[in-house]
């Protein structure tokens, strides 16, 4: 028996047999909105990851060029600067901008090209400063985190935090890194969001960016709910709330990036989770129990809701519609960037099931039923896609925790085709934590999958990539 005092469960405030949505550090966020009346807690779930956004540029070089062929004494630039100076005849190149080794150090007869960390070549500069090499780390970076059981994948980057990750919810932000949010009792009207700044090399630590957004006009005993989302096709940050009990009724806000201008604003019942699709008029595609509305709607209906947007979260151009149901409780949406979006809904006491989309088809108004990819007894707690690339399938990770002890459960994934995402097959389990039992939050950048993880001292985000 669990007594639940936060959103997610079907008739608030309420002690039920159910999953234990107090533990956010654990199994994610809390427990997805159920349609008002029924008497469990929904299935625990983080958002889904943002559009791709800010995907790395090519790294560096990590050796320099050969140096030049001999030229005239003393042509190795200043003393050996940074930059590298003029080659004689072969130069190392201009140094890489942020992920790259110092440029030539070297001095005196022979040209430049300097040492064996020469200047880069161009490229290497990323979204957040600069990215390694996409190179596959020794077991041994990343042991005391995670277990890969598939030799098709392997880690390229592990990266720490001076703080608790797993329970933030995180998505891809735009900047091009993890963006994380969170609330506090002592100020539930403000939301922090931090966007961590990836370092240069493949193993390091992130830095913390933080913003708090002020939303003005909000009711009392409202809850921040889901991810923070960096909607790029919005040009703006997602953010959404709900209030307990009757229809959950709250709001979808989308802020400036930098927190400080709110663009716009639209009430709705029960919002959970979504993402924005790019196009000449881009679309919103979220889960939630209602319409996209400039007053408070009447009413729950739960399922999949799209609408375009055209200026505004409320647009007269194209309103919201439900695009389907198949079942009570809301679960995350995501996209791989590559033209698949993965939806998850549930129904308490029995099965979730995860469907594709086109997203093509979700720009229409009869978009279909989507194909199921996962369907079982567990509860979702999150997932993410990593698009199918060069002739190999795509992979949808689903992070489950068992519906008896709430214990979270090692990752799956399914594959899946490019196009249309029908399923192929399932590896279970392809990634389990060091530490039997602990929660491992998905979300990803549609190139690679990202995991984060608490540790002893904070926490960790880690990237795992096809070989």
């Amino acid at each position: 028996i669990v007594c639940v005092a936060a959103l997610g469960v079907v008739g608030l405030s309420a002690c039920v047999d159910g999953e234990d949505t107090s533990d956010a550090a654990s199994a994610g966020a809390a427990g997805k909105v159920g349609v008002a009346g029924a008497s469990g807690a929904g299935t625990a779930g983080h958002s889904g990851g943002a559009n791709a956004a800010g995907k790395a540029g090519a790294s560096g070089a990590v050796a320099g060029g050969a140096g030049g062929t001999a030229g005239a004494a003393g042509k190795a630039g200043t003393g050996g600067s940074a930059v590298g100076g003029n080659a004689g005849t072969g130069g190392a190149g201009a140094a890489g901008k942020a992920g790259a080794g110092a440029g030539g150090a070297g001095a005196g007869a022979g040209g430049a090209g300097g040492s064996s960390g020469g200047g880069a070549g161009a490229g290497g500069g990323a979204g957040s400063g600069g990215a390694p090499s996409s190179a596959c780390l020794e077991e041994a970076a990343y042991a005391s985190l995670l277990t890969l059981s598939t030799a098709a994948l392997c880690v390229t980057r592990v990266v720490t935090t001076d703080s608790s990750v797993s329970g933030t919810t995180p998505s891809w932000g735009a900047h091009g890194g993890p963006l994380t949010s969170s609330s506090s009792p002592s100020k539930p009207t403000e939301v922090e969001l931090v966007r961590w700044k990836l370092p240069t090399t493949a193993v390091g630590a992130a830095t913390a960016d933080k913003t708090t957004v002020k939303p003005s006009g909000l009711p009392g005993g409202m809850i921040f709910w889901g991810a923070a989302v960096d909607a790029a096709p919005l040009d703006g940050t997602l953010l959404s709330y709900s209030t307990p009990g009757g229809a959950f009724a709250g709001e979808v806000l989308l802020f400036s990036s930098d927190g400080a201008t709110e663009k716009s604003r639209a009430q709705v019942n029960g919002f959970f989770s979504g993402v924005a699709l790019p196009g000449a008029t881009p679309r919103l595609v979220y889960t939630g129990l209602s319409t996209l509305a400039s007053v408070a709607p009447a009413g729950v209906q739960a399922g999949l809701w799209a609408g375009d947007y055209c200026g505004g979260l409320v647009s007269a151009c194209a309103p919201t519609t439900h695009v389907g149901a198949w079942g009570t409780a809301s679960g995350p949406v995501v996209t791989d960037g590559a033209g698949a979006v993965f939806v998850d809904q549930s129904t308490f006491g029995g099965d979730h099931e995860i469907r594709g989309f086109t997203a093509d088809a979700l720009r229409t108004t009869t978009p279909g039923d989507g194909a199921s990819l996962r369907k079982n007894t567990n509860f979702l707690s999150s997932q993410a896609a990593m698009g199918p690339s060069g002739g190999d399938e795509g992979w949808l990770f689903v992070a489950e925790s068992d519906p008896a002890t709430f214990a979270a459960l090692p990752v799956s994934a399914v594959r899946y085709s490019a196009g249309s995402p029908v399923a192929g097959a399932t590896v279970s389990p392809a990634i389990s934590p060091a530490k039997a039992g602990a929660s491992l939050a998905l979300f990803g950048d549609g190139a690679s999958l990202w995991i984060a993880v608490d540790t002893a001292t904070g926490g960790a985000f880690v990237e795992v990539r096809r070989k």
